[in-house]
């Protein structure tokens, strides 16, 4: 599992991500269900932005994107996408990402939101935990187009200021 900057595969990841519109695996990464294309940017001159293809073997398998807040130290608007079901790479690929933003950047905070229904949800509460973060819940945010109202989450981990700057 290798983790590539993600413009090197905009159209791939733009096409698999079409494949998802008006899907629930489209409305747990968007967070509402439409046809927005996943925007893949050559630059960001601020150096805010980071996108990530996921790659298993030749095969992409997933999409992650983020971006830091470098004035306050905090990483935040997490986009995570699986294009492959059940692939564990995505996962591993996520916690390399988290691991490199913590000790490598130093980032104080990270922000991110679940759809709730999400299978990923359990793995979100668990690093939560284990970073000592917190979880918000938020009812009936959500509609699917089944009428069926999702609750969202949004977690925070506001890392010591030991290991920020480790």
């Amino acid at each position: 599992m290798e983790i590539k900057p993600a413009i090197l595969y905009r159209e791939e990841i733009q096409r698999k991500g079409r494949e998802l519109y008006y899907s629930t695996d489209g409305l747990y990464y968007r967070g509402y269900i439409g046809n927005c294309d996943i925007e893949v940017t050559e630059t960001d001159n601020e150096g805010r932005l980071f996108q990530w293809a996921v790659i298993d073997g030749s095969k992409l398998i997933g999409f992650i994107s983020y971006q830091i807040d470098w004035y306050s130290s905090n990483a935040y608007a997490f986009g995570l996408i699986s294009f492959d079901k059940g692939n564990p790479g995505i996962g591993y690929a996520m916690r390399q990402i988290m691991n490199h933003i913590i000790k490598t950047n130093k980032i104080h905070r990270i922000e991110w939101r679940c759809v709730g229904g999400n299978p990923v949800k359990r793995h979100y509460d668990f690093f939560c935990e284990q970073l000592k973060g917190r979880c918000f819940e938020l009812f009936d945010v959500i509609k699917d187009t089944e009428g069926k109202y999702h609750n969202e989450y949004i977690y925070e981990v506001i890392l010591p200021a030991a290991e920020s700057e480790e």
